[in-house]
């Protein structure tokens, strides 16, 4: 008996130092392919179930040198190997442990960072109430130790949630405020970021115009330093912007270019949004199936992901596509659907489109009454966000409500308004529509009179 105790004592002590061994020996490996290169995500991924099994096995033995080596090596939330290849609830595991190991630690710019990258995690997964918790709990801990990196980091992300929910003054704030302390700095991915989301909220005002320097200027910068995140990003965001503008062409060339750039990174999160796009796209020009089948693909990742906000956005989608289908029974499904998790999220941008989508699902189905609430309704958000083009939406589609009644002056008021609108953002396509159906009331009027 006392043999065989023995036996089994050497024989854990053995697999003990076997685990320590493999441990230190993928965590090498981590930290030797940690930078944002193509050939470091190809060579991790090629150990992947080595890397989970090491990390896992140093989250169980409390081995807390290896978990917050781990964390610093591949848990960096906008380009680490875990985030970009959606291991998500993985890395969320990994931070939160190592920032209970800093806060034990007392190493106050390790928590402060630590806590913001589990922050920003939270945030792509949709979870903007906790994410909002740890942005405020790092702000404090940055600024008790005078950690300006770490305040710059946390404005920033501050200003992304106040931008989600709409509050784009507070936003624009949050993002100067970090963009005067990377400067400060002398930071240029952080100069970069922060000029990106500057550029995004110009975007969503409505100035495209603006937005398009900004986006030009920060693709430069970003070249110049081979930051391929900020490269990616910026080519999708260009695209989004002929997109809008009805580019159909040069919109599908830089999609396809952005979604080359995620491919090679295996990139999950951009390479679902870009699928989400391209379907956009291939819907306004009418191709149904295609547009299906690329809102599947970035459906499949998200869902993978855990990607709620990601997931009520392809729903939305594929509620405009059955609305276009005539298929208005599962098209309110999908935007109901998308419309719970947006109010959950507290997401006001997305509430407004899908209070519009509602208005126009209920003018199709003659119900009038509905058609004015809901768009009345987008209306007031719009205009609350200063999202001039989705202020010109509503109008335009309140001017239809209004010449369907027989509300001439009304309509033509209303179609005045948008096409103001339009005229100043530079939307050629939108502007001639408004246009014909002002002059076909005036034409109406003029026979009345």
């Amino acid at each position: 008996m006392r043999q065989s105790q023995t036996d089994a004592a050497r024989w854990h002590a053995y697999r003990q130092k076997s685990k320590a061994r493999y441990i230190s020996r993928f965590l090498a490996h981590a930290e030797n392919h940690r930078l944002p290169e193509i050939d470091h995500y190809s060579a991790l991924a090629a150990e992947q179930d080595n890397l989970s099994f090491s990390i896992q096995a140093a989250l169980e033995k409390k081995n807390d040198e290896a978990a917050t080596r781990f964390a610093w090596a591949l848990g960096n939330p906008i380009y680490g190997y875990l985030i970009v290849q959606g291991h998500w609830a993985l890395l969320v595991e990994l931070l939160t442990r190592a920032v209970a190991i800093s806060t034990d630690q007392h190493a106050p710019e390790d928590t402060a960072s630590l806590t913001q990258a589990l922050g920003i995690v939270k945030q792509e997964m949709g979870n903007y109430p906790e994410a909002e918790v740890l942005y405020t709990q790092a702000l404090k801990i940055a600024n008790e130790a005078n950690n300006l990196q770490g305040q710059a980091a946390t404005f920033h992300q501050l200003g992304r949630l106040a931008q989600i929910r709409g509050e784009y003054g507070e936003a624009d704030h949050l993002y100067r405020q970090a963009l005067t302390l990377e400067q400060t700095l002398g930071n240029d991915i952080g100069i970069i970021d922060s000029a990106h989301q500057l550029a995004n909220l110009a975007f969503l005002k409505g100035d495209y115009n603006v937005a398009q320097g900004l986006y030009l200027d920060n693709l430069e910068r970003s070249h110049e330093i081979d930051y391929q995140v900020g490269v990616e990003r910026t080519i999708h965001q260009l695209g989004m912007l002929a997109h809008t503008r009805k580019d159909y062409e040069t919109a599908q060339t830089l999609y396809l270019q952005s979604l080359s750039i995620s491919e090679a990174r295996n990139d999950q999160a951009s390479m679902a949004r870009t699928y989400h796009e391209l379907g956009a796209l291939a819907h306004e020009q009418l191709e149904f199936e295609r547009a299906r089948k690329l809102y599947q693909q970035g459906l499949t990742i998200e869902q993978k992901l855990g990607n709620t906000a990601g997931v009520a956005g392809t729903w939305h989608q594929l509620g405009i596509l059955a609305h276009d289908q005539g298929d208005y029974q599962q098209a309110a499904y999908y935007y109901h659907e998308s419309l719970k998790i947006w109010s959950m999220l507290l997401n006001q941008g997305q509430i407004a489109k899908s209070h519009h989508q509602l208005g126009l699902l209920a003018y199709d189905e003659n119900d009038f009454t509905q058609a004015h609430k809901w768009t009345s309704s987008a209306l007031a958000i719009q205009e609350k966000l200063g999202n001039k083009i989705g202020v010109a939406n509503a109008l335009f589609h309140l001017g239809k409500l209004a010449l369907r009644k027989g509300n001439y002056r009304e309509a033509a008021l209303l179609y005045r308004q948008c096409l103001t609108i339009e005229k100043a953002a530079g939307l050629v396509e939108n502007a001639q529509i408004t246009a014909n159906q002002l002059a076909r009331i005036t034409r109406v009027q003029d026979d009345l009179d």
